[in-house]
């Protein structure tokens, strides 16, 4: 029953959406979206991936165990990321996807800076 359910609904969705010819740029344009889906997506990954690798060099520094508090870091981080989904979700929404997938590739790289050590400057 749900087989023939899902058959009937890519079915409808097939039937009225134009196939684009190979070389197209609509096709070429569907390269370029995921593309660009899949790099948002494993920066995203990589970040978090950053922050729980460093956890334990955090944790030294401030004198604390690994346990327990510093675990509060990636709460922190984890919220911060699900309000910003949330938020630029709606945004995009609203103004249009491209505009502020490039603005938020832009800003991301900028809070960045002062974490970086100065040149001449040994890093900590």
């Amino acid at each position: 029953m749900a087989e023939h359910f899902f058959y009937n609904i890519r079915a409808l969705v097939v039937s009225h959406r134009p196939t684009p010819r190979a070389g197209s740029p609509e096709q070429a344009n569907k390269w370029v979206v995921l593309l660009l889906s899949a790099t948002g997506a494993f920066m995203t990954t990589f970040d978090g991936s950053i922050v729980n690798i460093g956890l334990p060099t955090i944790a030294r520094s401030f004198n604390v165990p690994l346990s327990g508090s510093i675990e509060w870091i990636i709460i922190g981080y984890l919220v911060m990321i699900a309000a910003v989904l949330l938020t630029f979700g709606r945004l995009a929404d609203m103004l249009g996807r491209k505009p502020v997938w490039l603005t938020g590739g832009r800003c991301a790289r900028y809070p960045k800076h002062p974490c970086e050590p100065r040149s001449g400057e040994a890093p900590a």
